[in-house]
């Protein structure tokens, strides 16, 4: 296995996943509503945590918890819909053949593309948390509603979301190897998705943390 070879790879996928008409609407309305979603909890507990204790418990100092739910979840989503006619694009664009001809083994093509597919997905995120952080900062110093998240629940959520983005995208690439129908990939996956989160709103707190 050739690490150069996958960082070939992943580049080109990068770029290509760069062109996709689909990507930016879903990575633009992700960001935008968690940024939204997250700027109404630090409005809400600013206006009323002192009437409230239920509002004081939405601090910002914690939202990660919330906010960083809601990110994995709808970047889950958009890799499932990035990642389920991965095969079908190389054929449409009569990628097959080249592919097929070159001395590249089905791990390395796997696991670049991958790759690549995550990087992309966990960007956004990361650009969420990082403008979210700022404008938590300059919040505090100009005395307007907000606050900043804790930081090292931060960089371990971004970790962990990585982790999870790594092996949705490598179940999803599983799935388009054993079925070829891209509607029958979206809906398994997709009810993959419900039926964990279902497990997870349906189990004891001392589970939580194993799903």
């Amino acid at each position: 296995m050739s690490v150069a070879m996958i960082k070939a790879i992943a580049s080109a996928e990068i770029r290509s996943t760069r062109r996709l008409a689909r990507y930016w609407p879903f990575t633009i309305l992700s960001v935008v509503f968690v940024s939204v979603v997250t700027g109404q909890t630090f409005f809400i507990h600013a206006m009323g945590s002192g009437l409230s204790a239920s509002l004081g418990s939405l601090g910002p100092r914690y939202a990660i918890a919330n906010a960083g739910f809601i990110a994995v979840i709808l970047f889950l989503v958009s890799l499932i819909f990035l990642v389920f006619d991965i095969r079908h694009r190389d054929v449409r664009d009569r990628m097959v053949e080249v592919l097929d001809t070159r001395p590249i083994t089905n791990i390395e093509l796997v696991l670049g593309r991958c790759l690549a597919l995550v990087f992309m997905t966990w960007l956004p995120m990361l650009f969420i948390f990082t403008v979210l952080q700022a404008f938590g900062f300059v919040a505090t110093k100009l005395g307007i509603p907000g606050g900043t998240m804790e930081p090292y629940s931060v960089v371990s959520f971004l970790f962990a979301a990585l982790s999870s983005l790594a092996l949705w995208c490598a179940l999803i690439a599983f799935l388009t190897l054993i079925v070829r129908n891209r509607l029958i990939v979206t809906l398994v996956a997709a009810a993959i998705l419900i039926a964990q989160m279902w497990a997870m709103f349906m189990s004891p707190g001392f589970l939580a943390p194993s799903l």
